[in-house]
């Protein structure tokens, strides 16, 4: 019997990400290239591993088969996610019906301090990342939150990454609240964006867990890089900057966090299926209690609960 199997890869990403299943399910593998080779890449393993290594590799095939949202940007190491413009399709359409069919929504939804602290008004961190202020503000956001939202829904999951970005988003208003002394209100997604944008700096602990000999070079620069960028995007003074600093801080810790798992488990249509249901249920109470000026919702009275 051969001292080890080879299981063949068509492409880098292909042998990663069949590396990372491998690892999850303790089977020891390493990735091995053959440039002039018929399939470039490969996974070296236990011949005693091989079943349970190809049962492994076929179930995580069969679980991500048919999503075709993403492109490989490989010498990033990352994804592109396509779905991100049908986020930014959905804050248009709120920033229409605010302008135009109901103008009291911007009302409504906007964060307003002194409600939120004397009140208890706490979803308005979260309904006030759906409104913006005008077109310029829009477009804004949207131009940055195509590309930096995109980058974080491939890397960390569609949904996941959606939803840790909304909470991030709330978490910037929440910081602005206690950085602003005066009564203060504000609206906008880019407290949301600087959330995604954070995320994304701690990526590089997963490039230097597949390069170890960058080693350190790699964290450092990977949050450098993001950095840079916020204070490109997340510092002009016309804008809240404590929101977007307290969205980037958040950003930050949860993507160190996110880096640490599997790229498989966070793509895995389960998990996809419970972020989106729970970012669903996040915006539909926000909304609802905004619409409502945080009285019971009128379905309770129909349900027979109020």
């Amino acid at each position: 019997m051969p001292q080890w199997h080879i299981i063949p890869a068509s492409n880098r990403q292909e042998v990663m990400d069949w590396s990372l299943v491998l690892t999850s399910q303790r089977i020891e593998a390493e990735i091995l290239a053959f440039p002039d080779g018929r399939a470039p890449y490969g996974l070296r393993i236990n011949p005693l591993d091989r079943l349970r290594a190809m049962q492994a590799i076929l179930r995580f095939q069969k679980e991500n088969k048919g999503w075709h949202w993403h492109q490989e940007l490989p010498a990033m190491g990352l994804r592109y996610d396509w779905s991100a413009w049908g986020w930014c399709l959905l804050l248009s359409v709120f920033a229409w019906l605010a302008w135009e069919v109901r103008p009291e929504l911007q009302q409504m939804g906007m964060l307003k301090s002194q409600e939120v602290l004397r009140d208890g008004a706490w979803w308005q961190t979260i309904t006030a990342v759906m409104l913006h202020g005008d077109v310029a503000h829009l477009a804004s956001n949207l131009t940055s939150g195509i590309i930096i939202l995109g980058l974080c829904m491939g890397r960390f999951g569609t949904t996941p990454a959606l939803l840790i970005a909304l909470i991030c988003g709330a978490m910037g208003n929440v910081w602005s609240l206690w950085a602003h002394d005066e009564p203060y209100r504000g609206l906008g997604a880019s407290g949301m964006i600087m959330g995604a944008l954070g995320m994304m700096g701690p990526h590089a602990l997963y490039l230097m867990r597949r390069d170890t000999k960058a080693g350190f070079r790699i964290v450092v620069s990977g949050m450098l890089a993001v950095i840079m960028l916020f204070s490109l995007w997340g510092l002009s003074p016309q804008s809240d900057v404590a929101a977007h600093f307290g969205g980037f801080v958040s950003g930050i810790a949860w993507g160190a966090v996110l880096s640490l798992c599997p790229e498989n488990q966070l793509r895995a249509p389960r998990l996809n299926l419970l972020c989106g249901l729970m970012m669903m249920f996040l915006l539909f109470w926000a909304w609802g209690m905004a619409l409502s000026g945080g009285r019971p919702w009128i379905w309770r009275q129909w349900m027979g609960w109020g």
